[in-house]
C-alpha cells in the first residue's frame, strides 16, 4: 500500500507525507511572495484543504499527489493576489534599471535570490510559472505538466526560453554573486 493511499485513512501516513512536503510548499509560496508571514497563512491554508480534500484524490501515486498538492498551491496563491488585489508579479526594483549602479550595489542592496524573483516579471506568464515550478518549487517536467495541463515537451520549451531570457538579463546587469 503506498503511502498516498494510507494518508487516506492513517494520520501517521498524512503526517509523512507533511513532513516530506511542508517545506517545499512553504519555499514555493515564499519565494513567489516574498512575504514570510503571507507564505506560512498560505501554506496552512494548502495543508488545510489537503487534510480536508485527500480521501477525494484519485490517485495513490507520488507523481499524482505532488501534482494535486502543488496545483492546490497555486490556487491559493492565486485567490491571495485577487483578493488582495495584488499583481502577481513585482516591478522590477530600480536599481536594475539604473544601469549606472554596478554589481557591488547590486549586491548590497538586495539578495541574489530576490533579484532573480523580480527579473522574472520579464518572462511570459507561462515561462515564468514554469521556471517558478522548476526552481522554487523543486518539481521535474513531468510534474509540472500535470500542474498546467500541457505536455512535457511544452515544459521544456517553456523552461528553455525562460530561462535564456533570464540569462540574457542577468548577464546585463552583470556578475551579481
Amino acid at each position: 500500500m503506498t503511502l498516498i493511499k494510507r494518508a487516506k485513512s492513517q494520520p501517521e501516513a498524512f503526517i509523512q507525507l507533511y513532513d516530506a512536503y511542508v517545506e517545499r510548499i512553504y519555499q514555493y509560496l515564499l519565494r513567489r511572495l516574498g512575504q514570510p508571514e503571507v507564505a506560512e497563512d498560505l501554506s496552512s491554508q494548502v495543508w488545510e484543504k489537503v487534510l480536508k480534500k485527500i480521501s477525494s484524490l484519485r490517485s495513490d501515486e507520488e507523481l499524482g499527489f505532488a501534482s494535486w498538492l502543488f496545483t492546490i498551491a497555486r490556487n491559493e496563491l492565486n485567490q491571495y493576489f485577487r483578493r488582495h488585489k495584488k499583481e502577481e508579479v513585482y516591478a522590477l526594483p530600480e536599481i536594475l534599471e539604473d544601469e549606472s549602479k554596478g554589481p557591488g550595489d547590486l549586491t548590497r542592496e538586495t539578495s541574489n535570490v530576490e533579484v532573480i524573483r523580480q527579473i522574472l516579471v520579464v518572462l511570459p506568464k507561462k515561462q515564468r510559472e514554469v521556471v517558478e515550478f522548476r526552481y522554487f518549487a523543486d518539481l521535474q517536467n513531468k510534474e509540472i505538466a500535470k500542474i498546467l495541463k500541457v505536455s512535457e515537451k511544452t515544459v521544456a520549451s517553456n523552461l528553455s526560453r525562460g530561462l535564456k531570457t533570464l540569462h540574457e538579463r542577468l548577464s546585463a546587469i552583470g556578475d551579481f554573486s
